[in-house]
């Protein structure tokens, strides 16, 4: 558990194309193993 949060801060996020300007902002990271997808209110989540 702790290495996947690891991953998950080092991560290069970014903001999802179908994200609100305000609300529903959804963020996602791709790795070679990993694709993660995140709530950027509440990135440690």
């Amino acid at each position: 558990m702790r290495r996947t949060k690891r991953l998950l801060r080092v991560l290069n996020w970014r903001t999802s194309s179908r994200s609100g300007p305000s609300t529903n902002c959804g963020e996602v990271a791709v790795d070679v193993r990993t694709i993660a997808v995140r709530d950027s209110k509440n990135p440690d989540g």
